[in-house]
């Protein structure tokens, strides 16, 4: 009779690469890439933003205030819509949307722009397609700001790891460096040039 109170070693290397095995599962499932992570951050953010200005749209209709400038419609237009967005949302926390990793607005000044911001704000009025571009992040390049769509490896908060892109239904996409370079009517409509 054989008294065994061990393992062979045949026995210990199988269940190490069965144990091996099941964590590389465990550690692949769920795992969201940062770079992907900052840039579905990045696309909520810009959707709270359209979501606000359709929120402001009913406002501006409710009380007929030609104050508030529920959409960036043109370049006069533009410092009130952002007056708007601050006193709809708050000094703080517009700072907060309009940030990512690697871009921090610290304070918002309605009057200056958003200027360092994470995103272009492209000009959309009432009366735009629900498929007009209102916003992209600042390394995509549309055709009215450049020689054609692609992303910029230098321009933060993204590079070339892929580019936000939302329009005024608060449809958000995230778009890869390959998409970037199709043709930008698959994307939205452009309506003219960057506000900022």
């Amino acid at each position: 009779m054989k008294n065994s109170s061990g393992l062979t070693l045949i026995e210990a290397l199988v269940i190490l690469v069965i144990i091996g095995f099941l964590a590389s599962i465990r550690k692949n499932c769920g795992h969201i890439p940062p770079e992907k992570a900052k840039l579905l951050s990045a696309s909520s953010s810009a959707r709270a933003i359209v979501k606000l200005c359709a929120l402001m749209q009913v406002d501006e209709i409710g009380s007929g205030d030609s104050n508030v400038c529920s959409w960036p419609t043109n370049a006069a237009c533009f410092p009130r819509w952002m007056n708007s967005l601050t006193n709809y949302w708050g000094t703080n926390d517009l700072a907060k949307l309009f940030s990512a990793e690697d871009v921090k607005v610290t304070s918002w000044n309605a009057n200056q722009g958003p200027n360092t911001n994470v995103y272009f704000i492209y000009p959309v009025t009432s009366d735009s397609p629900s498929n007009a571009i209102l916003m992209t992040s600042r390394n995509y390049r549309l055709p009215t700001s450049g020689n054609g769509p692609a992303l910029v490896a230098t321009d933060k908060p993204f590079g070339t790891n892929g580019a936000v892109v939302v329009t005024k239904d608060r449809s958000s996409q995230v778009i890869t460096a390959r998409q970037a370079t199709n043709d930008v009517s698959s994307i939205g409509i452009v309506e003219g040039a960057p506000l900022n």
